[in-house]
Parts: C-alpha cells; structure tokens; sequence
C-alpha cells in the first residue's frame, strides 16, 4: 500500500514529540524550519502594526498581535514545507525584507506578499527517489510529492519515488483552456463554474503573478492589460500598478499620493479622500489590542495571499 506523503507533516510532529530518533529529526525539520520562520515573520508583522496603532492614537499590545496573527502566518509557511525540502534562506531573507516594507497606509492584511511564497525546494526530479533529506524538485509547472508505501505497522517507509501531484495548481500558459484566475499561488483565486457539456475536463489556472488572467468568455488565459490597455468586466482585468478607468474602459497607471481623484480604484491601496489620493491608517482600537476586527477597517486592500 502506498500514500502520498510529503505537502503536510502536522501530523509527524505530533508522532516524533519527545522523540530522540533521527528518522524523526529528518521527517520534521521542514515544519521545524517553517515554525521558526513563521516566529520572525510574526515579530516583523506586529513591528508594523505597532507602527500603525502608534500612528492611529491606539494601544498596541504586542502579546495579542501576536497570538491573533501568528496561526494564520504559520499555515501559510507549513503548507509551503514538505518531506525532505530544505528552506531556501536567500528567498526567506527577501521575504522578510517584502514583510519590512509593507508599510504604505498600514495595512492589516496582505502583509505576506509574492516574495514569501515558494520558499521550500527540492532536488529530486520526477521518478527519483526521495527520503526525509531528499526532497523531491517540485514546482508551480510541474508539482512533485513523495510517494512512501506503509509497512506492517502502518508507518510510513523511509524512502518513496517523486510522482507527479496532480492536486498542485498548474500555471497554465497565453492561450491555454482555463477556468480559474489566481493573484498568487495558493489563492485568492476566482473560479468560473462551467456547468455546460463545453466545460474543461481539467481545471486550468491562470496566475497574475505569470501575467495572466482566465477570460470568462473565451476560457483561455489571456494577457493582464497594461496601461492604455482596454478592460472591462466584473474582475477589470489590469496588470499589477494598473486599474480599469470606467470612463473609457482602459487601463491606466494607480494614481500616487496627492494626485486628484473621483474613485477609489483610482487610489490603489489608498483612498480617495475629498478629491485626492490619501495614504490610511487601516487600524482599529480592537485590532491593536489582538482582537479580530469586527467591521472592515480602511479599503480592501489588492488581492494578495496571506
């Protein structure tokens, strides 16, 4: 019998707990590593909201900023971690780095930007064989995991063979059958629903991060609109620094602050506020003392991961 094992190892720390077993040691030390990630991007996160509530005249309570921020923040680095990778410290650096300058308008989401995405690698290729210190080479086109049999006491053997994981997202290409656009890989993504006999046999993703978009009439991705660029929709489909001018439907360049404005979406993350974009304070007196806000705090901020 044999079982895919390698995207999520939760379970493994619970089993290895107060275990001096090296197998364990090797099957745990990707989620040991994202643990130890997910304490620094906390410190660097709360850093910025304290500099926000500061800011707003609230009370920062950095215990409850952390206790309210830190889970969210470990998901999104455990689901990166899997058996036999090892954490690319180059790309963690540049992502805490993304996480320090995160600080325009304070915003109380959306603080994991692209640069903290795929920070785990491995180097054994499809059909190789992979162990807790030889992670197999997975990514965003091709998903790899690690496929282990169970023995007789339903332990997971050492080693397995790297196959394909057909539940990764695929970034497909211009032109490609779609029906899902995404920001980031792991989401937010935008899904049509295709109910009729022409729907796609397989799901198709178009990533923004790749410079596309999944058209909802020709099913295809399609290129994000640069600036001058018409668009129209429900989604305004513009590349990133770009919204959709409803005036005359084209693209055009996020105004800065201090520039004039009728729209928020003229504003980018900003607002409009009495005719000019204005930076703002997105904080609340619930939020700066570790509580979920209980009502929107500012605009919503661009569609990110997080």
């Amino acid at each position: 019998m044999t079982r895919v094992a390698g995207r999520y190892l939760s379970a493994l720390l619970l089993a290895c707990a107060g275990l001096a077993i090296s197998s364990c040691a090797a099957d745990t030390k990707p989620q040991l590593a994202a643990q130890q990630l997910a304490d620094e991007a906390t410190q660097r996160v709360c850093e910025l909201f304290e500099r926000c509530c500061v800011a707003a005249n609230f009370p920062f309570q950095e215990q409850g900023c952390k206790a309210l921020n830190r889970p969210k923040i470990l998901q999104h680095f455990s689901a990166q971690a899997f058996l036999g990778s090892e954490l690319d410290s180059e790309a963690a650096k540049h992502c805490m780095d993304a996480i320090a300058q995160v600080g325009d308008g304070c915003p109380v989401a959306n603080y994991l930007t692209d640069a903290c995405n795929g920070l785990f690698k491995g180097t054994v290729p499809l059909g190789g064989e992979c162990d807790p210190g030889h992670g197999c080479a997975s990514s965003p086109d091709a998903p790899l995991t690690c496929q282990r049999a169970l023995d007789e006491r339903s332990d997971y053997e050492y080693s397995g063979v790297c196959v394909a994981d057909p539940s990764g997202y695929v970034h497909n290409s211009l032109g490609q059958t779609c029906n899902k656009s995404c920001t980031i890989e792991g989401g937010p993504c935008v899904s049509f629903g295709y109910a009729d006999s022409t729907a796609p046999a397989i799901e198709g993703t178009c990533y923004a991060s790749d410079g596309f978009y999944c058209d909802e009439q020709s099913q295809q991705c399609e290129l994000l609109g640069v600036s001058g660029a018409p668009c129209a929709g429900e989604h305004k489909q513009c590349a990133t620094g770009n919204y959709c001018d409803s005036e005359d439907s084209l693209c055009a360049p996020i105004r800065p602050p201090g520039a004039p404005c009728t729209d928020a979406s003229q504003c980018g993350k900003n607002a409009c506020t009495e005719g000019t974009c204005q930076s703002v304070i997105r904080a609340s007196a619930a939020l700066c003392a570790g509580q979920p806000p209980t009502a929107p705090v500012g605009p919503p901020g661009p569609m990110t991961g997080g």
